[in-house]
């Protein structure tokens, strides 16, 4: 018998009964604008509530238009357990916590027999940090070119006496205009002062966390999710997030990557050189004349100064490649570089050994007058400095095959990083050992009719799934267009991009705008825009151009000028959501497959090599549908919608892989006369 006819059999109906009552057509949302009842999203209602009653791992591709947060939602807040619920998109946190939350508080409040506490916690870096304000942004150098000073810092001040959450991105807008760089109001976690800090008693980011302590629901983004797994890993350290009994991780697809990012090994140079800039001046101060070891740690100061002028001099100036090139000629700079890093390794150990340890004072400070003692600042610095300690000494060794060792050196920074080929197999393996109840959820999970692909980047065996199509009408209200002659896309680019232009601003123009245009790489957006801009008669948004690259921004206009046009790349393919007319064309310049000169691509396509898998077939091509699924989301968001699906690469009639990819889209009906497709644009 299987784990889930097993747990079909044990299933405690009481809670399935209730949710599939409220999300009934009879239901009490039934009375909520714009609520549509629908089967599917009962089925994974279901499948939820059978994984949060008995901690079971699901996996639940869930189409456009399920209304998957509620089918989550609803029975985590009735099933009794703390639950932890992780997004990928700032955008869609906050409409879960100010929307989905308060209409269910709203509608379905005589469901819960006490009103459930919900939280939200993001990244420090969205709070305001209250010492960054005094020491940096109120100094008089900082607000002397501002009009009227003191009626700005007066309507800053108002705000902070009666802001909740302490949010950037809530400051009112005629101060946010003001503000010369929004930077200067916040602290990164490498700054922070943790418990010796003088305002931490009213710390937004430590209020908000106070309120998941008492939260029955937590809502947080991956990072946020990553990092307290990770630090629960050590059973003496204390997690980010309070204890929680179940996981739903919403738009699943986005969690490898960011594991990948968590579960690697970072060294940033330039921020080390910046703390060791600051414990330098430091020590210089009167009452440190007696430190023990003071000579030592100055000493050891200058060295490690040194050795960090050697990086920038030694590591090759360029865009992310490889640390350690496997070439012959490299060898000797590997083995110098290598060396220098053992260097900074061993300095930072032992000026972190060196020293002096300090306890926290847990007394309210004056936040006026009130400066961090210098021996408590000595000590955040002690934990940092065995930080980058660990980091580069792992860097340095790069003996771990399953790693790739990488920098990246622009004129902005110097960053040098081990990343795991195989992240989702150790955050697998971490959320199987947690025995909790784990969903994982998003549009896109499969590469066909099975989670294969899924499975085996996570190491999953033993795990329910289900997948539920879209509720929406494809076949009836779209159509899909894949030009049958293009120029190769590989080997005739200028002449390719051409075609593409041309049948593009025949499209637009016969649509009248309203259209999303979707690109790989800003190279080929930047050769498109120019053409494009010129030839039609609409605004042209482009992605790095308008709005400073401000994604809210830009699908704000995008959603008010209802025959505008986006041209965008990688980030804009989800999480873009903009229903009704103003979004009817989605164009698709080339099939999204991971760029194949990347080090961690690279790596782990030599990786399944030794491993004889066939890397494009068994992570590639599935990584590449699934991203063009999501490209593919964007046209319908409600049951209402109606567009056109333009994807301009002819591989996937020219190549045998082509097939496998439509039959992973939406059952759309698909065209190659573009005559079929002007004449269906003519009748939106």
């Amino acid at each position: 018998m299987s784990t889930l006819i097993k747990l079909v059999l044990m299933a405690i109906p009481d809670i399935v009964a209730e949710v599939t009552k409220l999300l009934g057509p009879e239901g009490p949302l039934s009375v909520w604008e714009g609520y549509e009842h629908r089967e599917s999203q009962i089925a994974m209602a279901k499948e939820v509530c059978l994984a949060l009653t008995h901690n079971a791992l699901a996996l639940i591709e869930a189409g456009t238009g399920t209304g998957k947060t509620m089918a989550y939602l609803l029975p985590a807040l009735l099933n009794g357990k703390t639950a932890v619920v992780s997004t990928g998109l700032k955008n869609l946190q906050d409409q879960i916590f100010y929307k989905d939350l308060a209409h269910i508080r709203h509608y379905l409040g005589d469901a819960f027999e006490d009103d459930f506490k919900a939280a939200i916690l993001k990244g420090r870096e969205n709070y305001v940090c209250l010492r960054a304000l005094r020491t940096r942004f109120l100094r008089k150098s900082t607000i002397r070119n501002l009009k009227n000073p003191d009626d700005w810092r007066l309507k800053l001040d108002e705000w902070l006496e009666e802001t909740e959450t302490g949010e950037k991105n809530e400051i009112p807008e005629d101060v946010s205009a003001a503000i010369p760089a929004e930077a200067v109001l916040t602290t990164p976690t490498s700054n922070c002062l943790g418990p010796y800090c003088p305002f931490k008693h009213r710390c937004f980011y430590n209020l908000a966390k106070k309120r998941a302590q008492d939260a029955d629901l937590i809502l947080v983004n991956h990072d946020l999710l990553l990092a307290d797994l990770k630090a629960k890993l050590d059973p003496e350290a204390v997690g980010v997030l309070p204890d929680y009994a179940a996981i739903i991780v919403d738009e699943a697809h986005l969690l490898e990557d960011k594991a990948t990012k968590w579960f690697g090994y970072d060294l940033n140079v330039d921020e080390l050189d910046h703390m060791s800039k600051l414990l330098a001046d430091l020590l210089t101060l009167p009452e440190h004349d007696l430190l023990p070891k003071k000579d030592e740690l100055v000493e050891l100061l200058e060295k490690l100064d040194l050795s960090l002028q050697c990086l920038y001099e030694n590591v090759p100036f360029g865009d992310l490649a490889f640390l350690y090139p496997d070439e012959p000629e490299s060898r000797e700079q590997n083995d110098y570089i290598k060396q220098i890093l053992n260097s900074i390794a061993f300095l930072t150990s032992t000026i972190s050994q060196y020293l002096p340890d300090a306890k926290p004072d847990e007394g309210e400070v004056d936040p006026g007058t009130a400066s961090l003692p210098d021996l408590e600042r000595l000590d955040v610095y002690k934990a940092k400095m065995a930080l980058y300690n660990e980091n580069a000494s792992f860097i340095a060794d790069a003996s771990d095959p399953d790693f790739v060792y990488q920098k990246e050196h622009s004129s902005h920074r110097l960053v040098l990083s081990a990343m795991p080929l195989a992240a989702g197999c150790i955050l697998g393996d971490i959320l199987k050992r947690s025995h909790k109840a784990v969903i994982m959820t998003s549009a896109t999970l499969s590469d066909d009719d099975t989670f294969q692909f899924f499975k085996r980047r996570f190491d999953f065996d033993d795990v329910m799934t289900l997948k539920v199509d879209s509720p929406f009408d494809y076949p009836k209200n779209t159509l899909l267009y894949i030009p049958r002659r293009m120029p190769d896309i590989n080997y005739e680019k200028d002449k390719f991009r051409l075609r593409f232009v041309e049948q593009t601003v025949d499209m637009l123009r016969t649509s009248k705008g309203r259209a999303l245009v979707l690109f790989t790489s800003y190279h080929d957006l930047k050769a498109c825009s120019d053409v494009l801009l010129q030839a039609l008669p609409y605004q042209v948004l482009t992605q790095g151009k308008d709005f400073t690259d401000d994604k809210t921004a830009l699908l704000s206009e995008f959603a008010r000028d209802r025959n505008s046009v986006l041209l965008a790349t990688s980030s804009f393919w989800q999480g873009v959501d903009v229903p009704g007319e103003s979004l009817s064309v989605v164009i698709i310049y080339r099939l999204p497959f991971t760029p194949p000169d990347r080090p961690i691509n690279l790596a782990r396509e030599k990786m399944y090599d030794r491993k004889k898998i066939n890397y494009f077939a068994q992570y590639s091509l599935p990584q590449a549908i699934l991203t063009l699924k999501q490209g593919v989301g964007r046209l319908l968001r409600t049951g209402q919608d109606r567009g056109l699906l333009a994807l301009m690469d002819n591989r996937l009639i020219t190549k045998g892989y082509g097939k496998k990819i439509i039959r992973a889209l939406p059952p759309s009906p698909l065209t190659h006369d573009f005559d079929e497709v002007l004449a269906f644009l003519e009748a939106l």
